[in-house]
């Protein structure tokens, strides 16, 4: 559900707010039954990084998930995000 939501707010079919609201509630469940899980790292970075615009903690929080299991995601997700801090 936390994906759903996510992608709804960032293609502009639920305001965004909204519906990273709705997507954070899920993945923060989803943490808490097993906060090993790569892929809920992997989408808590991209709400940190397209609803607060914190890279910082984005970079940090994909530093979690790569090292909980390496996947092509993290490289993809990663190189979008160095190429902003390069701008």
């Amino acid at each position: 559900m936390h994906l759903g939501y996510t992608l709804k707010g960032t293609l502009g079919f639920m305001k965004a707010e909204d519906a990273f609201l709705k997507a954070r509630k899920y993945l923060d469940k989803a943490i808490e039954l097993d906060p090993r899980l790569h892929s809920v790292q992997l989408q808590k970075a991209w709400i940190r990084f397209f609803q607060d615009w914190d890279l910082n903690v984005h970079t940090s929080i994909l530093e979690k998930c790569i090292l909980l299991q390496p996947i092509i995601d993290y490289y993809q997700t990663m190189a979008s995000v160095l190429l902003l801090k390069e701008k």
